[in-house]
């Protein structure tokens, strides 16, 4: 995970995931994030 600008996240795939995603054709990456009370978790979905 980085972010970007505007502080939002982007996901970066490496390795097995990026070449799985390109087999996949996987053209954009949406990500949300959130976090409470000790708890965190992320969202993420992968368009082709």
């Amino acid at each position: 995970m980085t972010s970007d600008g505007d502080g939002r996240p982007h996901l970066v795939l490496h390795g097995r995931a990026r070449v799985r995603a390109a087999e996949l054709r996987v053209t954009r990456t949406l990500v949300t994030l959130t976090h409470a009370d000790g708890v965190a978790a992320a969202v993420v979905v992968l368009e082709a």
